[in-house]
């Protein structure tokens, strides 16, 4: 364990965002305080999701006391713009955001990671990080590997890059563009679910909040919340 803020390895837990929650319950926490482990056995993604974790992969979770400063985007979309940035130092360019929480190799298309973000009720935040190193064996799923390389830097380097990044402001900026140029199917036609429906419309980029911006089938234009679930390509 790292000190100020803590950053906490376990060698197995059932689920970090649990634990963490759990440790903060029992002694405050402050901002930015984060644990990750070898073996996550419990993973979970958006409701109704569960997470597969493979040894190497990384199961990480941080605690986050205030919405992200300088930027009116969600903490799901910033933690998405860091992890980007960070990828593209360490391993190259090619990889991008399903929206609103997703990423992936954009060619072929797969699925890498993942980021879940809870609100504690009390103005905080618990941020899960899952990225893969290592392939999965799921359909749709890929690990980010390139030349037969894993994702540098390793296991123990990656979790304390992705703690000080959040904690830097300097670390969200250009969020908007970054992530309108990293959007996966910009300008193709895209299907997705509400509570009050399903609906139709071609990814255009995002707007000053975080928002999907599209273009409906009407030639009216309008924008999707990260509440947004189910959003899958519409093929030719």
């Amino acid at each position: 364990m790292s000190v100020d803020p803590p950053l906490f390895q376990l060698s197995e837990v059932g689920s970090t965002q649990n634990w963490l929650k759990e440790r903060h319950r029992q002694s405050w926490l402050p901002h930015g305080a984060a644990v990750f482990a070898d073996i996550q056995t419990e993973g979970r993604g958006r409701p109704g999701n569960r997470w597969t974790h493979r040894p190497g992969n990384l199961a990480m979770s941080i605690l986050l006391h205030s919405d992200p400063a300088g930027t009116t985007f969600p903490w799901t979309l910033v933690v998405a713009h860091v992890v980007l940035s960070i990828l593209e130092q360490t391993v190259g360019s090619g990889f991008g955001i399903k929206y609103p929480n997703d990423l992936y190799w954009m060619e072929p298309e797969a699925k890498v990671g993942g980021i879940l973000v809870e609100s504690s009720g009390e103005g905080s935040y618990f941020v899960g990080v899952g990225l893969n190193r290592q392939d999965p064996e799921l359909p749709g799923a890929g690990a980010m590997i390139r030349k037969g390389r894993p994702l540098p830097p390793d296991p123990i380097e990656l979790p304390k890059r992705l703690q000080e990044a959040l904690l830097s402001p300097e670390g969200f900026a250009g969020i908007e563009p970054g992530l309108s140029n990293h959007l996966l199917w910009k300008d193709q036609w895209v299907v997705w679910s509400l509570p009050e429906g399903p609906g139709m419309g071609k990814v255009q980029g995002l707007d000053e909040r975080g928002h999907l911006k599209l273009l409906f089938p009407d030639d009216a234009s309008g924008t999707l919340p990260v509440q947004v679930r189910g959003i899958r390509k519409i093929d030719p």
